[in-house]
């Protein structure tokens, strides 16, 4: 059986993206109704404008980072058998046993969906079912045919078959293989697709030489051509054992979308040509992360970005004050060290600045920039991967910050498809800055709780400390807002939803917490205001002019909710 190896993260730029609104659909299972409450998701996207008249369809598309809001398992099977007996091994899948699978499918109010219901949702982000599932076979065991399909069909479930077609047919080797006949059959008679698997099923495709590797992708992709009538979209990488250069060869041969051996949800892949599955007896293990992911939330918004004067807005909730400052055209900066954010606001040109995102080592003493996710700042000209160290399943889906000027995007960020800058300019391509938060504070308007903000923060989000985040108000103004007094996160999230903040992320607190405004510090780490916070290698600025004092009260007074 094969051996199970994870694939490289390689993304390819892709062509013209679609800007698609995103939208919960309501879940439509396969037979009862869903029993249990629906899982919530939250997210808003602001109307945009029309856009141009739309580039003509591309050949290839990589992940859209739109898809991020669902989470599809995608099963992999091989041979299905009526009953366990001495030969029966372990991938093998009995007919009670996947008819077991499906009833908890549809009971439990999933939708198992088809693969170009997956390509669309994973390219261009075209909403799916809550709850999806997509049903895969390798190798093309006649045991599909004859003991899987009749129980698709009894659930009305649609599915691939993955062939290798050196095999179709062969009957050599005691397990016989489906013909061409019976592939057409189900294929006309069934809800299934057929996609290929390479030609000789090799080893190890990846240690086979470039025209070896590119014989092996196009003569299975030919054959399934001639006998079927249509080349395949899809693929499954035979052992799951392949590499960049087999992928880009997939690409060339025709292939749209291919997919691993790598447990995981399909939107955790780090490559359209590398889609991850979940072996079927590890389908309930991958349903309950799936049901952990929802009940944590999953966000995604969206707002224009618009310049205004910049003003400032101090404010007391309870015992503690709180500063903003509100306005300008956001920018953050990325230094070769670590240095204050006054000299941060100095070097880039700007009226007022925050401390940014989270870096690696918090050692005080220490002079290192590297970042905590990815990170793109125009200071430095190139795009930044998250830290080699940071472990990825910490980061996943926490706020993904990223603009160009004209709007905002606050993203769940995953971790194998995100730390890379083609699929992000994908989604925004005059991307201009990119970083991430530690935390969701408020999503469309909502603050959220202490438990909220756990599910996807550091574990110290609830500590009592100088606490500072970054978002943007109703008006699509960027907003910086620090808290001059120690508080939770949970408080500053309330703070910032009384300035009428609609979206905003924990950026790094406690004693890196400095808010500058027109070169004066307003907010600071340390409770002397003349003892510096500690210096910092990435802050946000906010460039442009400051708004005149009546201006500044009157705006404080129309923002300001009672």
């Amino acid at each position: 059986m094969a051996k199970w190896t994870l694939a490289r993260n390689a993304l390819s730029v892709f062509g013209a993206v679609l800007v698609v609104s995103i939208a919960v659909l309501a879940l439509t299972p396969l037979g009862s109704r869903l029993k249990s409450s629906p899982p919530r998701l939250d997210f808003a996207v602001l109307p945009r404008p029309a856009p141009p008249e739309a580039d003509p369809e591309p050949s290839f598309r990589e992940l859209n980072v739109e898809a991020a809001t669902s989470r599809v398992i995608v099963l992999m099977y091989h041979d299905v058998v009526p009953r366990r007996n001495r030969d029966t091994v372990w991938f093998d899948e009995t007919s009670d046993g996947m008819r077991e699978t499906l009833r908890f499918i549809r009971d439990n109010g999933g939708t198992v969906i088809s693969m170009d219901d997956l390509y669309a949702h994973l390219t261009q982000g075209t909403p799916v079912p809550e709850r999806s599932v997509v049903i895969t076979f390798d190798d093309n065991y006649q045991g599909v045919a004859d003991n899987a399909v009749p129980v698709l069909q009894e659930f009305d479930a649609p599915f691939t078959v993955f062939v290798h077609t050196d095999f179709v047919g062969d009957t050599s080797k005691g397990r016989p293989k489906m013909t061409w006949e019976t592939l057409k059959t189900l294929r006309d008679q069934a809800k299934c697709t057929v996609g290929g698997h390479t030609a000789s099923h090799p080893e190890n495709l990846a240690m086979l030489s470039t025209e070896q590797q590119r014989q092996e992708l196009e003569k299975s992709y030919q054959a399934i051509k001639d006998n079927l009538g249509a080349g395949p979209d899809s693929m499954a990488w035979a052992n799951g054992e392949f590499d960049q250069t087999s992928m880009d060869l997939a690409r060339e041969a025709g292939y749209k979308i291919s997919f691993a051996m790598v447990s995981g949800m399909a939107e955790d892949s780090p490559s359209i040509l590398a889609v991850r599955r979940y072996p079927f007896n590890k389908f309930k293990q991958g349903w309950e992360a799936r049901e952990q992911m929802y009940e944590k939330g999953i966000s995604f918004g969206r707002s224009p970005l618009v310049v205004s004067p910049v003003r400032t807005e101090k404010f007391r909730i309870g015992r503690a004050d709180y500063i903003a400052a509100i306005g300008g055209e956001p920018t953050t900066g990325l230094a070769d060290g670590r240095q204050g954010v006054k000299e941060f606001v100095e070097q880039l040109g700007g009226v007022a600045g925050i401390n940014g995102g989270f870096f690696a080592l918090a050692a005080i003493a220490s002079d290192d920039n590297q970042m905590i996710g990815p990170c793109l700042a125009p200071n430095r000209g190139s795009f930044t991967p998250s830290v080699r160290d940071a472990s990825p399943d910490r980061l996943r889906d926490r706020p993904l910050v990223l603009w160009n000027g004209k709007e905002i995007a606050f993203l769940p960020y995953l971790p194998e498809a995100m730390n890379n800058e083609a699929v992000l300019r994908a989604f925004m391509p005059d991307m201009t800055d990119c970083f991430l938060g530690g935390a969701w504070i408020v999503k469309d308007g909502v603050a959220q709780s202490r438990s909220e903000i756990f599910a996807h923060g550091p574990k110290d989000a609830a500590d009592y400390r100088r606490r500072v985040c970054f978002g943007v108000n109703g008006a699509g103004e960027p907003v910086c807002l620090a808290a001059d007094d120690s508080v939770s996160s949970a408080d500053l999230a309330q703070a910032a939803v009384k300035i009428d903040v609609k979206w905003a992320v924990l950026l790094d607190s406690g004693f890196s917490t400095s808010l500058v405004v027109d070169g004066e510090i307003l907010a600071s780490g340390h409770s002397n205001r003349q003892h510096p916070s500690r210096p910092v290698p990435h802050a946000i600025v906010l460039k442009g002019v400051l708004a005149s004092a009546s201006t500044q009260e009157t705006e404080a007074a129309s923002t300001r909710r009672d």
